[in-house]
């Protein structure tokens, strides 16, 4: 796992994390606070949340079918020049607070997901 990248094992299907992830971004996307750059549905999504001017993270989730359902792989990119002076300033910890974002929402996907297939809403396979 590099240093920028969480990975969470989700038992549910590729699919139906796929539409769970695609319900929590679309309306950011909708409202313009998110643009989605790329998707091959049920495997990748690339999402660019921009933070204002010459700030925002790139966000490149991958999902795995695996033995017991899926695993959902994030890696985070920061940019711009406000991230690379705060990453100065912080010591080379602004990476940080994007991954700690990150890992919560992980953990609320893999909830969702888990719950849904507990109440026969999706299989894990």
């Amino acid at each position: 796992m590099a240093r920028g990248e969480r990975v969470f094992s989700i038992s549910a299907s590729p699919d139906l994390v796929w539409r769970t992830l695609l319900t929590e971004v679309r309306p950011g996307a909708d409202a313009g606070r998110a643009r989605i750059l790329h998707e091959e549905p049920p495997r990748y999504l690339r999402l660019d949340v921009p933070f204002g001017w010459s700030h925002g993270v790139i966000y490149d989730y991958r999902l795995r079918p695996g033995a017991a359902g899926c695993e959902v792989a994030v890696e985070v990119s920061p940019y711009g020049i406000r991230f690379a002076i705060g990453n100065i300033f912080s010591l080379g910890r602004g990476l940080t607070p994007y991954m700690l974002a990150v890992t919560q929402g992980l953990a609320n996907l893999k909830e969702e997901c888990e719950q849904r297939v507990a109440e026969g809403g999706g299989s894990v396979d």
